[in-house]
């Protein structure tokens, strides 16, 4: 229970543990459809260690490559849709010749 807690404490991540925390910072200030982009490729990326294709680490290489790939602008709904299924489309074709 959340409420019965009498302190929370926080502390600087560790980026050199979490490198897709800086790629997550950029794609906010980016904007358009990196946000987008950035949580489709994740969503691939995440789901292949989960099943054991690619090691932790990987999963931010996976993402970055995808971002790197480019992104565009967001003009309506369909847009980050569209941005969505592009990046996971891009994440399995990274996975399927890098890793």
């Amino acid at each position: 229970d959340w409420s019965s807690l009498s302190e929370l404490t926080f502390m600087e991540p560790d980026r050199a543990a979490f490198p897709a925390l800086d790629l997550a910072y950029a794609a906010g200030r980016a904007g358009g459809s990196a946000p987008a982009t950035l949580s489709g490729a994740n969503e691939v990326a995440v789901e292949a260690f989960l099943n054991g294709r690619i090691p932790w680490l990987s999963i931010a290489d996976t993402v970055e490559e995808v971002l790197n790939l480019g992104t565009g602008n967001i003009s309506e709904v369909e847009d980050v849709l569209e941005a969505d299924r592009v990046a996971r489309e891009r994440a399995e074709r990274v996975l399927q010749t890098s890793f």
